[in-house]
């Protein structure tokens, strides 16, 4: 088993620098790929200066989002390094390499994955929710745009704590996608991340795609990693309602491909995602008084 790091990058070097700073002397990483996504600073030249025999640092040809960059770094790896797996990483998180040695151990027991484990992840130290979750439905998807839905109506499709109680691993539709592990084979097979939307959503086209193929997703609950609240994205889109915005294109996005939502439904979600932005715009209103 050879597994690589990809860490992909956009305008945020300082994050990225962290992290590797951190990693970089771990045992169970045989190699780091940074990925630039066409940063508009300069953070590409700042990079460069991490590489060394344990680094590459790379351009991707242009800003297609979070899932064309992460390919760009998972195919890389794959050509020069010869990387049977790939631990994708934001670049606001932080870990252990005791953690990254558990990921790697999952993939290599039949007990874990039965040879079509195809991702694993470990939990966020904060909050059970970000453990995995349950596909959602067309409508879950949509009515959980709304905040005012989300704190009345508590989304039922979360496992609940018991499911992880004493358990090094356990079966879960969709992991957080901040910190994960993945065989590429498999990722291949499922076409890697589906680059049809820019931002948002990967984690549960991720899922879709790996219940397609009949690949396995587990967590592994008894590990887990620090994520800085989304830092990087919020450096990038300072604008709350441009955040979700772009969360709304790729839910409409999702709909259609994965969903099969019709003419209509569609018009229906874009109407809702209309209130949901007023909604936003009415709390940040609200806070700011």
């Amino acid at each position: 088993m050879k597994l690589a790091c990809v860490i992909l990058n956009y305008n945020d070097s300082d994050s990225v620098q962290e992290l590797h700073g951190l990693i970089k002397e771990y045992e169970s990483i045989d190699h780091i790929v940074i990925v630039d996504n066409c940063s508009t600073d300069d953070s590409y030249g700042i990079l460069r200066g991490l590489e060394d025999a344990h680094t590459s640092v790379i351009r991707s040809d242009q800003n297609g989002g979070y899932g064309y960059g992460n390919n760009v770094g998972v195919r890389f790896a794959e050509r020069h390094f010869g990387a049977s797996h790939a631990l994708i990483a934001n670049p606001d998180v932080a870990f252990s390499n005791g953690t990254v040695e558990a990921l790697k151990n999952a993939f290599l027991s039949s007990a874990a994955g039965d040879g079509k484990l195809a991702v694993a992840a470990p939990a966020v130290r904060e909050g059970g929710k970000a453990r995995g979750w349950k596909l959602p439905s067309a409508k879950e998807l949509v009515l959980e745009s709304s905040k005012a839905y989300q704190r009345l109506c508590s989304p039922k499709r979360y496992y609940p704590a018991e499911y992880f109680e004493n358990k090094a691993f356990c079966k879960v539709d969709v992991v957080l996608g901040a910190m994960l592990m993945v065989d590429i084979a498999k990722m291949h097979t499922m076409g890697l991340y589906d680059e049809s939307v820019f931002l948002f959503q990967e984690e549960n086209m991720l899922g879709f795609q790996c219940k397609r193929f009949g690949f396995t997703t587990l967590v592994l609950p008894q590990e887990q990693y620090i994520h800085k609240n989304s830092v990087s994205v919020k450096k990038s889109i300072k604008s709350r309602i441009n955040i979700e915005k772009i969360m709304f294109t790729s839910k409409l996005a999702v709909l259609k491909k994965y969903y099969d939502v019709g003419f209509w439904g569609i018009v229906m979600a874009k109407a809702f995602f209309e209130i949901c932005l007023l909604e936003i715009r009415i709390y940040e209103l609200l806070k700011r008084r």
